[in-house]
C-alpha cells in the first residue's frame, strides 16, 4: 500500500534523500529507495519501474533487494501503463543475466533456475491482481505445463531467497522421516537426482544427519568416494551436524530451517 503522504515541504525534503540513496553505489541503499517507493507517493509508477530496470535490469534479479523488489512491484503493477506493463513483461521474460550465477552451474542447470524466477515473478505479478499481458500469460501457461508443481508459497515467502521459521523441532516438512527408513542406496540414488528445487529433500537429509549422524558420516563418504560434492547437500549436513552438536551439549534447543538461494553473485 503506498500509504505515505507529505505535504510539500516534507515531500521535497524526503524526495531529495531519496535522490541522495540514488547516487549511492551499494545494494543497501538500493534497498531504501525501493522501500521509499513502494511505501510512499514521492515517485510515480513510471519512475519507479523506471529505477527498477535500470543497469540493464539487473536489479530486477539481484538477490541483495529480492524482498524490496517484490514489494515495489506489487505497489506499482495495479497503476503502470500498458506500455510500461509491456516493458516489464519483456524484462521479466528476458531472464536473468547469466553472469549473475556461479560459472560452474551446468547451463541445463541455469536454464532451469532462470525459469523458476521467470515463473515466480509471473506467478507474482498475476497473484497480484492485475491480468498479465498476452505474451506474459501465454508463457506462464506455458511453464505452468513444464512444472506443474511449482507453486507460490503461502504468504510472501516466496519473497525472500532466505526464510527461517522458529520453533521447538524442525518446521513440518510432508513425510520428513522418508529417507530414514529408506536403504543406503536409495537414498544416495535419491539425493543425486537433479531437481530445481530440492528443499523437501534437503530436510529430509538434515533429518538424517540429526538422528542417525553416524549413517550420516557413512553416505557422505561415499559421495567423496566417487568426487561427488553438491555444494546444498554438504551445507544442509554442516547445519544438521551443528544442530546434533548444539543439542548434545545444551539439550533441547530453538532450531531454524534455511533455504539458501542457488546462486551468488
Amino acid at each position: 500500500m503506498r500509504g505515505y503522504r507529505c505535504s510539500k515541504a516534507d515531500r521535497d525534503r524526503a524526495r531529495r534523500l531519496v535522490e541522495r540513496w540514488r547516487t549511492i553505489p551499494y545494494p543497501i541503499f538500493r534497498r531504501l529507495a525501493f522501500y521509499a517507493m513502494a511505501e510512499s507517493d514521492l515517485y510515480s509508477p513510471q519512475e519507479s519501474l523506471g529505477y527498477l530496470l535500470a543497469d540493464e535490469e539487473w536489479w530486477l534479479w539481484s538477490i541483495y533487494v529480492y524482498r524490496e523488489k517484490f514489494r515495489l512491484l506489487e505497489a506499482i503493477w495495479p497503476a503502470v501503463s500498458d506500455k510500461d506493463s509491456d516493458r516489464l513483461t519483456a524484462a521479466i521474460l528476458k531472464g536473468p543475466p547469466r553472469m549473475m550465477y556461479r560459472s560452474e552451474i551446468p547451463e541445463e542447470r541455469f536454464d532451469g533456475l532462470a525459469e523458476r524466477e521467470i515463473w515466480l515473478l509471473l506467478s507474482k505479478l498475476q497473484a497480484w491482481g492485475r491480468q498479465l499481458t498476452d505474451k506474459g500469460a501465454e508463457y506462464l501457461r506455458n511453464l505452468n505445463q513444464l512444472h506443474p508443481e511449482w507453486r507460490l508459497a503461502a504468504g510472501d515467502r516466496s519473497e525472500f531467497t532466505i526464510w527461517m521459521e522458529g520453533g521447538v523441532g524442525e518446521p513440518p516438512v510432508e513425510k520428513e522421516g522418508e529417507l530414514i527408513d529408506l536403504p543406503d542406496e536409495a537414498v544416495l540414488q535419491r539425493l543425486a537426482t537433479e531437481k530445481t528445487d530440492r528443499r523437501d529433500d534437503l530436510a529430509k537429509w538434515r533429518r538424517i544427519v540429526i538422528e542417525q549422524p553416524g549413517r550420516a558420516s557413512r553416505l557422505l563418504s561415499s559421495k567423496a568416494a566417487v568426487g561427488s560434492w553438491p555444494n546444498d547437500l554438504w551445507q544442509a549436513a554442516l547445519e544438521g551436524f551443528a544442530s546434533e552438536k548444539r543439542a548434545l551439549k545444551s539439550g533441547p534447543v530453538h532450531r531454524s530451517s534455511f533455504t539458501w538461494s542457488e546462486y551468488s553473485l
